[in-house]
């Protein structure tokens, strides 16, 4: 499994609309099915700087999703929203949950 990981400030007056952003652009439509989850962390110390988190089924997945034409307009309206570090993409390791007795 790989992950996609997005840096993103904020601009205060933007917050509503990048909230609307994640909801409807995230890798959570149908037509992205290797997307297996999709999360959004805000700093505490630094309101409005979120870690966008999106984890795949593989990276020849991930690559494709990064070539339509959806993945740029998502980088797009955040770049509208605030200021975007470069995408990174990274090896994420499967957690199997023991059952409890």
């Amino acid at each position: 499994m790989v992950g996609l990981m997005i840096y993103v400030h904020v601009m205060p007056s933007k917050r509503h609309e990048f909230m609307q952003t994640f909801e409807l652009l995230g890798c959570n439509s149908e037509s992205q099915i290797e997307c297996i989850y999709q999360t959004l962390f805000e700093e505490t110390e630094k309101p409005n700087r979120f870690l966008w988190m999106e984890e795949w089924a593989g990276s020849e997945s991930l690559q494709a999703y990064m070539k339509q034409d959806s993945f740029r307009m998502l980088l797009g309206a955040l770049e509208v929203l605030g200021e975007v570090e470069t995408p990174r993409i990274m090896k994420l390791a499967h957690f199997v949950e023991e059952e409890r007795s």
